[in-house]
């Protein structure tokens, strides 16, 4: 599953997880609500889970990006693999809507995890 937070905050938006894939990819909208016109520009962290039935889900990788202030965009990031995991080029597009952020999930490109 994919996380999108404000850091520091619960989590805002989250995917589904995807079953049983090695290389997943969403194709969800996920939307957070922001100030509108904030003195800087947004920080949101985004987060890449595993997800498992017996046990606790594991943190895989993460972000913290600012936005740019642009009305829209296309985000090409990094997610910093964690407990030695490589890390995960992503990439998404970001639109401004009043005071809401809709941002598509990440589509990790084909990488072992």
């Amino acid at each position: 599953r994919v996380d999108l937070f404000k850091p520091r905050q619960s989590i805002s938006a989250q995917t589904e997880p995807i079953w049983n894939a090695t290389h997943p990819s969403w194709e969800d909208e996920l939307q957070l609500l922001l100030p509108a016109r904030p003195a800087r520009p947004p920080l949101i962290s985004l987060q890449l889970w595993d997800a498992d039935v017996r046990k606790a889900d594991e943190l895989l990788a993460s972000v913290e990006y600012r936005l740019p202030q642009l009305s829209a965009g296309h985000l090409a990031l990094t997610l910093r693999g964690h407990g030695g995991l490589p890390d995960l080029p992503i990439s998404c597009d970001f639109e401004f809507d009043a005071a809401t952020t809709k941002m598509l999930p990440p589509a990790p490109t084909p990488a072992e995890l």
